[in-house]
């Protein structure tokens, strides 16, 4: 199964260094303007789920002191829970890169996706 993406997607120079390993890796195949779907591998993978048409995915983001409620929510990003700094998330997947540039963000790490191990 293949999905598309929208098209008129902006494409965001994310902030590298804000990003986790397996983060970094969804970013680039999301931002790889040669990929016009989402294959259902990199679903897999990185445990997206289809939100009314829109993939999300679970995460963690660590935020300054000073950080404004209102950059979640100005990209669709839904808050779980707050532990001080840390933020559990659901967030679009096109959102990761832009919530990297902001400034009060420290860091943003993907749920991992989990998979059973067979004999």
């Amino acid at each position: 199964m293949m999905i598309l993406l929208s098209c008129n997607a902006r494409v965001v120079a994310p902030n590298l260094d804000k990003l986790s390993p397996v983060t970094r890796q969804l970013v680039s195949v999301i931002n790889d303007s040669s990929k016009k779907v989402i294959s259902e591998d990199v679903i897999k993978k990185f445990g997206l789920s289809d939100q009314s048409g829109t993939y999300v995915v679970g995460g963690l983001v660590q935020v300054e002191e000073n950080f404004d409620e209102r950059v979640f929510s100005d990209l669709n990003i839904k808050q779980r829970t707050n532990a001080g700094g840390i933020r559990t998330v659901t967030m679009p997947v096109r959102s990761i890169a832009e919530l990297s540039t902001r400034s009060a963000i420290k860091y943003i790490e993907i749920d991992n996706a989990l998979s059973t191990k067979e004999n």
